[in-house]
């Protein structure tokens, strides 16, 4: 099984107001049948996750997507706008077909969220603010509570007691396949400790400790465990005491350690990513995301995230591995359903298609770097992309389009495009292509005569290619503009006994 929950809690205080339990209008909710809602399972570029099954537009989506076992009920926690507590919904399959999201018969009055199964799928889990007791006031904490199935229904709610609840806030993360409870404890400092907490035949054992920061220093947000990934939550200040928050993960070792936490990239944090969990049977991850401007459920393949096992999952390595894997025949595509897909959140223009050249030149294919580089001056014909058209241009051996480049280049920012092209020239160093790097240095050179970095990159290659007299010469150049340049000095002492 897989449960990965996460939930991040803000809430007002205002009573909620529903018209019976259902949450949607019946009259327009859409006739979803099938596993997942009869949705098309999405590939390695997460999705929209049933648009229609609860509006972005009015209510705030605030957990991850909880699947009981049997797959047959999906609940979830979400809040109206600008209005109304947090509340547990819930939807489940009746003679095949989805039924219209309705409020938990035991929420509704208090702040709820985070619904989590029990691996059996016999209780459900919560957090909640509730009184403990009918004649007590709601509490200024939250506490863990559950419910037990009962038939088609569920009991009233309990809390689950000590030692899991105590007097600081506690927020359920997740539970983990034996059934302990992941919880997060926050005391009044904000300082947030991560706790796991096994099932026993009275209870629960006392809390492990697994790890504790100070909110107010740290930002980094919940903690949340699987069997081969976890998540934490980061949380970025943009500005009046606001922040957003991105997703990143670890995976398992073989000797049981966890890696470095890596950032889910552009794919799963455009727009922020927050709510990570998996579906019961581990096929997919589903998060939540503000990228249309309201919270939404996306889901993506596992291999997704599998991919960062050894990569960092951005736009620009996810264009260069389908470049190196497939060459160029689906870029345009590619880079076309990326464009709806993430609309304003990502510029997709020249300098994106600029690192995925820098990419391909250190992963040491040249043809491809340059044929990358061809397109982003097609395709952005009124951009400033000099550097690139001289590396092209002396890489294909290209003369009329050098000379322009040039002459171009010249009246505008010589030294800027020298310096550039020099420096993709030393990239190409590392390719089969010495020689053609060679020519784009000897054009750098040209270009900026006087720039003491585009002549020590045309030196060192032509020392590294054999050309030592000729590199002697242009060292000498440069210590005739910069009497003190150190490394020339040393470079030029051992080569000064070397000939051709």
């Amino acid at each position: 099984m897989w449960r990965i929950g996460w939930v991040l809690c803000v809430f007002t205080t205002v009573a909620i107001l529903v018209a019976g339990n259902e949450l949607v209008d019946p009259k327009t909710f859409p006739d979803f049948k099938g596993p997942y809602l009869g949705q098309t399972p999405p590939k390695n570029i997460p999705e929209l996750f049933a648009p229609d099954l609860f509006s972005g537009k009015s209510h705030n989506k605030h957990s991850s997507l909880s699947f009981s076992p049997d797959m047959s009920e999906i609940w979830f926690s979400v809040y109206a706008k600008g209005a109304s507590p947090q509340k547990i919904c819930f939807t489940k399959q009746v003679k095949g077909k989805w039924s219209v999201p309705q409020l938990a018969p035991f929420s509704g009055f208090f702040k709820d969220g985070g619904p989590l199964f029990s691996p059996n799928g016999e209780q459900l889990f919560f957090y909640s603010n509730r009184p403990h007791k009918p004649s007590e006031k709601e509490k200024e904490d939250y506490d863990i509570w559950f419910a037990t199935r009962e038939n088609d229904s569920w009991s009233e709610p309990m809390p689950v007691g000590s030692p899991v609840n105590s007097p600081d806030e506690d927020w359920l993360r997740s539970i983990g396949e034996d059934g302990s409870l992941y919880i997060e404890r926050m005391n009044e400092d904000r300082q947030s400790s991560y706790y796991r907490f096994q099932p026993t035949d009275s209870g629960y054992s006392k809390g492990k400790l697994l790890y504790q920061h100070n909110l107010a220093e740290s930002k980094l947000d919940p903690f949340s465990g699987g069997d081969w990934i976890s998540f934490r939550e980061v949380s970025v200040p943009i500005g009046g005491g606001w922040y957003n928050s991105y997703l990143y993960a670890s995976f398992r070792n073989p000797n049981g350690s966890f890696s470095p936490l890596r950032p889910l990239g552009d794919m799963i944090n455009t727009g922020e990513g927050r709510f990570p969990s998996f579906s019961p049977d581990g096929k997919y991850f589903f998060f939540v995301s503000y990228r249309t401007g309201n919270a939404e459920w996306y889901w993506v393949n596992r291999d997704a995230l599998e991919y960062l096992k050894t990569n960092d999952l951005t736009l620009v390595e996810q264009l260069s591995q389908l470049v190196l894997s497939s060459g160029f025949e689906k870029v345009d595509a590619t880079i076309s359903n990326w464009k709806k897909f993430y609309k304003e959140y990502y510029r997709f223009n020249e300098e994106f298609l600029f690192e995925v050249s820098i990419k391909l030149l250190d992963a040491s294919n040249a043809p491809h770097a340059i044929e990358c580089m061809t397109r982003n001056i097609s395709q952005y014909p009124d951009a400033d992309l000099s550097a690139q058209k001289l590396v092209v241009a002396a890489y294909l051996g290209q003369k009329d389009l050098l000379a322009d480049t040039m002459a171009s280049a010249i009246q505008s920012s010589p030294e800027k495009t020298a310096r550039t092209a020099s420096w993709l020239a030393r990239k190409l160093m590392t390719t089969d292509h010495p020689d053609r790097a060679l020519k784009i240095l000897q054009a750098s050179a040209k270009l900026a005569p006087e720039s003491t970095r585009v002549l020590m990159r045309l030196a060192d290659a032509l020392a590294e290619t054999g050309s030592h007299k000729e590199a002697v010469k242009v060292f000498k150049r440069v210590l005739e503009l910069q009497p003190q340049h150190t490394g020339a000095t040393e470079k030029l002492d051992a080569l000064s006994n070397i000939s051709d």
